[in-house]
This record gives structure tokens, sequence and C-alpha cells, in this order.
């Protein structure tokens, strides 16, 4: 009985590359053809039918990766927001905050008014 390891051995690596390329998320064309290209350490090949497999159906993916906003542009983002907020719940802050200031004034109101007895034996 001959057993062929080299043939086995291409097998397991193949499968190895489609397991690999399965687990991965893509955001553009651009890093699918890289992705299949690592996993297929450079065969051009099997690299393509690789791609040509997992593109199908997806006409919609952008060619390139977008691009990510500057951590200025974010926090830019997030300011604007948290104004935006509150301006929107202005009403609302208002309320609680004088809420919260009234129970607190007649606590120390009522603190004040009340004497303390004492009994002198």
């Amino acid at each position: 009985m001959n057993f062929d390891f080299t043939k086995r051995k291409k097998e397991m690596e193949q499968q190895q590359a489609l397991d690999v390329l399965l687990g991965l998320t893509w955001s553009s064309k651009a890093s699918m053809k890289k992705h299949c290209m690592l996993a297929y350490k450079g065969d051009i090949q099997k690299a393509k039918e690789a791609y040509d497999f997992l593109i199908d159906g997806m006409e919609n993916m952008p060619d390139v990766d977008p691009v990510q906003p500057t951590m200025a542009e974010q926090m830019k983002d997030m300011a604007n927001g948290v104004v935006g907020w509150i301006g929107q719940n202005q009403g609302t802050l208002v309320d609680t905050f004088n809420t919260v200031r009234g129970l607190f004034s007649r606590t120390a109101a009522a603190a004040e008014e009340t004497e303390e007895v004492v009994i002198e034996e």
C-alpha cells in the first residue's frame, strides 16, 4: 500500500487556507484579495479561484477600505452628540436639578426649625 504524503499535505494546507478565509470579515474587495494571497501563500491561481468563489454575490462591496476618521474628528462628533443631547433634554435636566435643589433646601430648613430640647436634672 503506497500513501502519498505530499498529496495529503497539500490537501490539508488547502483546507486550512479555506478555513482561514471563511473565518475572516472583509470590508473591501482589496482586503479580500490580499487575504486570499496570504492564505494561499502567493499561489495566484488558487488565490484567484478562492477570491472568485467568495466574491460571488457581493457586487455592492466597496473596492477599497473606507478611511477611518481621525481621533480629532471622533472627539468632535462625540462632543456634538453630547451638546445635541443636552439641547434636546434641557427641560428635563432643569426640572430634575430644581427638584433636587428643592429637596435639599427643604431638608436644611426643616433641620434649622427643629430645636433640641435639653432636659436638665
